[in-house]
């Protein structure tokens, strides 16, 4: 039992004792209104056979009409004999005097409630108990220390909340007895305190039996009007089957009504057994919207397969282009695109196939595309050309001319021939020239063309016959006469 409890208990127990002898008709003793005028003491015999006394003195703040002694530690553990009396000698005590005390403690040095003390009981001339005290023996402190009681301690709820009564948050704030308790508002963001609902500042009263008041404490606040929220609603534009087709945001605001239009979009019709041409967005105080995000679905809309004009590509191994087409090649189709023939190639097929198939996508492309196929070149015989071979003086009389046969990859040489009157002129044309014959027929250089200087010569000279005749024929003679070139050959009759 602690201290604060038997003190209680003592309490009750007066409170008792005083009802019983108002019920009896007994008269409280003296010593009952004035509790402290006892005598009490107890003796001892100390080591050396002395006797030794020592008197109790009442303890004016206790609540259980105590009394407190200091003895020494020998008297404690030898035994003592109690002596109580009061001033007018009415009344008996328990323990009788001169009986030795049996199961005293020391007290230490307060009353604490830790340690019993020694009970005496006071009874009147018919042998009714009419008081009890208390007497504390200590072998420590001459006085005990008053024990006052903890001041009570209470966890005081504090609680915030808008004046429509919306939860704002709470607390707990620890209040002591005999304290200025004081409680603030705190602030809330969005809030201001409502002043006439209360102050921003309450005192809580603690009582000693552990209750407060008040408890709890509420502290009221207004909300502070603020901007309607807004969001960026996402839209979702897609097919029925999931084909993605687009998408947007729109800003949604708070108690507004907030209509989302579905749009048009090119090939597909809105499926309004799946999506509404319009939807509404509802957006709530704290930011967030709904629905978000808001999706309109679509259907595909029948249409033509797509075509797609597909290059055909010829060429041969090393790269040579041999020409090209195109085809008209459809989706959904069997696009069969064929090799052909091409004079002095023949297919690759290690490279290409003569048949290939080609896809066209929904989108309009088309795999693949272009369409290549690979040829290799027939080997041929070498070409051969007739090339003409011209002789000329270089004052450009014609000398002569003639034909030689070239042949492709071959080294076709032509040789100058001799003229009389005449010598090469190595100046303007070598005494052999080399002809090349390419693949297509064609030969360089032709003509080949051999120039001549004339020879220098002696004039020449003519014995030229001379006749003299009648005029009806009758031959009247002749002679000789050496005529040369380059000069005035004069003959005369």
């Amino acid at each position: 039992m602690t201290y604060l409890s038997e003190q209680r208990w003592q309490r009750v127990l007066a409170l008792v004792l005083t009802l019983m002898m108002l019920l009896t008709g007994f008269t409280l003793p003296a010593q009952a209104e004035d509790w402290q005028q006892l005598s009490v003491i107890l003796s001892w015999t100390d080591g050396a056979g002395n006797p030794v006394s020592a008197t109790a003195a009442p303890v004016s703040w206790s609540e259980d009409q105590a009394y407190w002694v200091r003895v020494t530690p020998e008297a404690l553990a030898q035994g003592m004999t109690l002596s109580v009396t009061d001033p007018n000698g009415l009344y008996t005590y328990t323990t009788p005097t001169g009986d030795v005390l049996m199961g005293v403690f020391d007290a230490g040095t307060t009353i604490d409630g830790t340690i019993l003390p020694v009970e005496i009981t006071a009874y009147d001339g018919a042998g009714n108990a009419v008081a009890v005290y208390h007497l504390y023996v200590s072998t420590q402190a001459d006085v005990p220390q008053e024990v006052k009681p903890e001041p009570a301690r209470v966890d005081v709820q504090v609680i915030y909340q808008a004046v429509d009564g919306t939860p704002l948050g709470n607390a707990t704030q620890t209040c002591v007895e005999n304290q200025a308790n004081e409680v603030y508002a705190i602030d809330i963001d969005g809030y201001t305190l409502a002043t006439d609902m209360g102050a921003s500042v309450q005192t809580v009263t603690v009582n000693a039996d552990g209750t407060a008041s008040p408890n709890p404490v509420v502290f009221y606040y207004n909300a502070i009007p603020k901007e309607p929220a807004s969001v960026e609603v996402q839209v979702i534009y897609q097919a029925v089957d999931g084909t993605p087709l687009g998408n947007a945001t729109q800003t949604c605001v708070e108690n507004q009504a907030n209509e989302v239009y579905a749009i048009d979009i090119d090939g597909y019709t809105l499926a309004t057994d799946m999506s509404p041409a319009v939807q509404t967005v509802t957006v709530n105080s704290d930011g967030t919207a709904s629905p978000n995000p808001v999706v309109f679905y679509y259907n595909a809309i029948p249409k033509e397969p797509a075509s797609v004009e597909v290059q055909v590509i010829y060429q041969a191994v090393d790269g040579t282009p041999l020409g090209n087409a195109t085809q008209t090649c459809v989706e959904n189709q069997a696009n069969e695109v064929y090799a052909i023939e091409i004079d002095g190639y023949t297919l690759a097929t290690d490279m290409s196939a003569s048949v290939q198939t080609v896809t066209v996508n929904a989108d309009g492309t088309a795999s693949p595309n272009p369409v290549v196929f690979y040829y290799n070149a027939i080997p041929k015989e070498p070409a051969s050309v007739e090339v003409q071979v011209i002789y000329q003086a270089v004052d450009g009389t014609p000398l002569g001319n003639a034909t030689q046969t070239c042949v492709e990859n071959q080294a076709n040489e032509v040789y100058a021939i001799e003229i009389d009157g005449y010598t090469l002129a190595t100046d303007m044309s070598a005494a052999v020239q080399n002809v090349t014959v390419n693949a297509d027929g064609t030969a360089s250089p032709n003509p080949v063309v051999f120039y001549y200087n004339a020879i220098p010569k002696e004039p020449a000279k003519v014995d030229v016959q001379v006749i003299y005749q009648a005029v009806d024929g009758t031959p009247l003679g002749n002679a000789t006469q050496t005529c040369v070139e380059n000069q005035a050959n004069e003959v005369y009759a």
